[in-house]
């Protein structure tokens, strides 16, 4: 073979594999990298919703007090994700976040995402890291000063 023909398969190997680890890198985000156009410094939190589902019953609660806020975005910034193709369903704990963002100069946005999660996936990502994100939701069932709905399934 001529020095041009090893020569390109060199580079198009290099470009080959460049890609790929590309295209790999970027199933990897984080909690705070997917939402931090939403959930930031300058973003207040109005409340949290919960819901967690078992095989017994759903229930569902509303939290407003600031500390316990904290305590949950604490627990869900500390997770690293890798995208799935496809979508998960087994999701134990629902929690939707409602926040204010300031737009402009007395124009204000209100927005509501809902998160689908149990120990393993976050909507339709992998966790990859050691984390205890549910530790703060879970704790919540045994406090006597939250009030849970709570329905048969």
């Amino acid at each position: 073979m001529s020095k041009r023909i090893i020569y390109s398969l060199i580079i198009v190997s290099t470009i080959g594999i460049g890609l790929f680890i590309l295209i790999n890198n970027t199933k990897y985000t984080s909690f705070d990298e997917l939402y931090s156009d939403q959930i930031n410094e300058e973003s207040t939190i109005q409340k949290i919703d919960i819901t967690i589902d078992t095989n017994i019953d759903s229930r569902t609660t509303s939290i407003e007090d600031e500390s316990i806020i904290a305590h949950i975005l604490s627990d869900l910034s500390s997770i690293e994700l890798k995208d799935e193709d496809g979508t998960i369903n087994n999701h134990t704990h629902r929690v939707s976040i409602t926040t204010t963002n300031q737009l402009e100069d007395r124009l204000f946005s209100t927005d509501r995402i809902t998160l689908r999660m149990n120990h393993q996936f976050f909507n339709q990502y992998r966790i990859v890291s050691e984390t205890h994100h549910l530790a703060t939701i879970n704790s919540l069932v045994e406090r006597d000063d939250i009030n849970w709905d709570i329905r048969p399934n």
